[in-house]
């Protein structure tokens, strides 16, 4: 039976491995292809400066590479200070540039202030401040959590800046501590590193981005879920501590991001499919710190029944979301499905390549704003809209058989990793003109600059994937090594598939951040293994 289910989780392994190259290479493609299709006027594609600094991010992710040796010999301290001394441009940033929201941004710092000035939700309903946000309630979701932030400091926009700063720095020591729990020290500094100094994340985290606080929800969840295994009984109230904990904590990376249902099935496929990772699984530590074996059954059962119990719970609670909403919110909420038809509304549109639709769009809110129509007839109306313009989108396809070609645009529109200085330029602008009036010279020096690491990380990629397609010795290494790839590669397919359907905007390539950078410092430390550090490779068994 034992043989049979290492058997089962070995095909499960090679299989989703085998499915995450191939998504690993069209996202390459893609941002090799989508580089010449950037939206400023004033950009003007350069391949031959282009591939140069790919070459030259791969120089630099080696040198990153030996930073990150540094560090890994030292007091973890230094590489605290680090962080807080490469924090201090942001700042500065933010200092100089003057934020002026746009677009969602928008939405959350209105909303959010508004609250924070003592204007109730349903009042905001009545005079039309809500707009359309009801049918997108993790918008309001967002500015509930940013009013928090206002509440207990000052209702300005530069608190939430800062927050975001400093929940990415703690994000980087979450990164280093799952990556060095997998893949070593080294390779955890490596992935710490890389993930703080990737450019457009690096820009990004200047802004009012939900986006910041999610991946650091991502990251505690994983924390959490790991957790599972040290427990010997189901009496422990700390196990019930700790699945509590991982429900709220999902649960509330589904209301400020809807694409955290993801999330759900990646933790639910790694613990039914992972490896053992060696002897000290059997025991379990007590709550005065005794350390004693646990049962068999309670070793293959405890952590299946208690992510099913998680997972259970958090598809429940998104059931009756709009009705905790509306009790919590005081105004009508329109349900799940009408938000979801309309993101596959756009995400499918042939004509805007699964983008944002401004007709869309128009035609609803020309709707919204008709009198005497209930909030009731209005959702029907919507989501009647939405599913018209999801037929009309499928049968365009069937005519056309134009899946593959509008699929590839589709993630060449996703794709760009200059997004982050497409959303600082036109959230710093003073007018709608100044983004077309920024000159050649900084748009292409920005669009390089960004893109290159990302093609040079996603190689990285595509080789510690590949590392593991290859028979390895079987030890507790090899089995961490496997989870950590096993973990990350399902959450980075599970984005990758989804995104076939849904809406794309540049910034939504974050959701891939944190699968990129685990298997890519994985890649870095296959390839330094390789190339004359031998002695990396068996670094799991030193610790």
């Amino acid at each position: 039976m034992k043989a049979k289910k290492i058997l089962i989780n070995k095909l499960v392994f090679y299989v989703v491995t085998f499915l995450a190259v191939i998504a690993s290479l069209f996202m390459i493609a893609t941002t090799l292809t989508g580089y010449s299709k950037y939206r400023y006027i004033t950009f003007h594609p350069n391949y031959l400066l282009f591939f140069y600094l790919i070459t030259v991010s791969c120089i630099l992710m080696v040198m990153l590479w030996y930073l990150g040796e540094w560090f890994a010999k030292r007091f973890t301290g230094w590489f605290v200070a680090f962080v807080g001394i490469m924090s201090i441009p942001k700042l500065i940033l933010i200092a100089m540039f003057k934020l002026n929201p746009q677009s969602d941004m928008y939405s959350y710092s209105v909303l959010a202030g508004s609250r924070a000035n003592g204007d109730l939700w349903s009042w905001m309903y009545h005079v039309g401040v809500l707009d359309l946000d009801n049918i997108f309630p993790h918008v309001l979701h967002i500015a509930d959590f940013y009013n928090i932030l206002f509440r207990i400091s000052v209702n300005s926009n530069t608190v939430v800046q800062y927050f975001n700063v400093m929940i990415s720095a703690l994000t980087t020591f979450l990164v280093l501590g799952l990556a060095a729990r997998f893949f070593g020290r080294r390779a955890g500094m490596f992935a710490a590193l890389v993930f703080f100094l990737q450019p457009s994340w690096y820009l990004y985290t200047t802004l009012i981005g939900i986006e910041p606080v999610w991946l650091f929800c991502q990251l505690a969840g994983i924390s959490l879920i790991l957790r599972l295994f040290k427990y010997g009984n189901f009496k422990d109230w700390r196990l019930w501590g700790d699945i509590f904990l991982i429900i709220v904590v999902l649960f509330f990376a589904e209301n400020i991001q809807p694409l955290s249902v993801v999330l759900f099935i990646a933790f639910f496929c790694f613990i039914w499919f992972r490896f053992h990772e060696g002897r000290r699984e059997h025991l379990a530590i007590g709550v005065t710190g005794t350390i004693s074996y646990k049962p068999r059954f309670v070793e293959l059962w405890l952590p299946k029944i208690a992510i099913v119990l998680i997972i259970g719970a958090c598809f429940t609670l998104r059931q009756i979301q709009p009705q905790i909403d509306r009790f919590y919110f005081g105004v009508p909420i329109a349900s799940n499905n009408v938000g979801e038809a309309y993101t596959l509304a756009v995400g499918t549109n042939p004509k805007t390549h699964g983008v944002y639709s401004d007709a869309l769009i128009n035609r609803i809110e020309l709707f919204n704003h008709i009198n005497g129509k209930s909030e009731g007839q209005k959702f029907i109306y919507f989501n009647s809209v939405f599913k018209k313009q999801i037929k009309d989108n499928l049968n365009y396809h069937h005519v056309h058989r134009d899946w593959d070609k509008f699929v590839y645009s589709k993630y060449e529109s996703l794709m760009k990793p200059a997004y982050a200085f497409t959303e600082f330029s036109e959230n710093t602008r003073s007018n709608d003109k100044q983004k077309q009036l920024i000159p050649r010279q900084i748009v292409d020096t920005a669009t390089n600059l960004m893109t290159a690491p990302v093609v040079a990380l996603l190689l990285l990629v595509v080789i510690g994937l590949l590392s593991q397609l290859f028979s390895k010795k079987e030890n507790s290494k090899t089995a961490k090594d496997r989870n950590g790839i096993l973990l990350t590669e399902t959450i980075m397919l599970g984005f990758f598939i989804l995104f076939f359907g849904v809406e794309v905007q540049g910034r939504y390539q974050i959701s891939f951040y944190i699968p990129w950078i685990f298997i890519g410092s994985l890649g870095m430390r296959t390839l330094m293994g390789i190339i004359g550090h031998p002695s990396i490779l068996d670094e799991h068994d030193r610790r």
